[in-house]
C-alpha cells in the first residue's frame, strides 16, 4: 500500500517555487521559513472571532447587508 504524505492545506504557499516568485518581486515574506504557528495566529484569531461573533449569528438578507455588517465588525475588532 502506498504511503500518503500529510501536508498543510496551505503548503503550496510555502513551497520554494512560490516563495521564490515573491522574493523575485521584492515582496517581504512574514513567515520565518519554518511554518511556525505563530506566523499566522493573529489573523486566524481575527477570522475566528469574525465568524463566531458576526457571520454565524446572522442570517443576512443580501450580500450588501453582509458586507456592511461584517465591515462594521472588522472595524470594531480593530479598535
Amino acid at each position: 500500500m502506498a504511503k500518503r504524505k500529510q501536508h498543510s492545506a496551505a503548503s503550496q504557499f510555502t513551497s520554494q517555487a512560490f516563495t521564490d516568485v515573491l522574493k523575485d518581486a521584492g515582496a517581504r515574506i512574514s513567515m520565518d521559513g519554518k511554518g511556525r504557528w505563530l506566523d499566522n495566529v493573529f489573523i486566524e484569531r481575527l477570522w475566528r472571532s469574525l465568524k463566531h461573533e458576526c457571520v454565524y449569528l446572522n442570517a443576512f438578507e443580501t450580500g450588501s447587508q453582509a458586507r456592511q455588517d461584517i465591515g462594521e465588525r472588522v472595524f470594531f475588532l480593530q479598535q
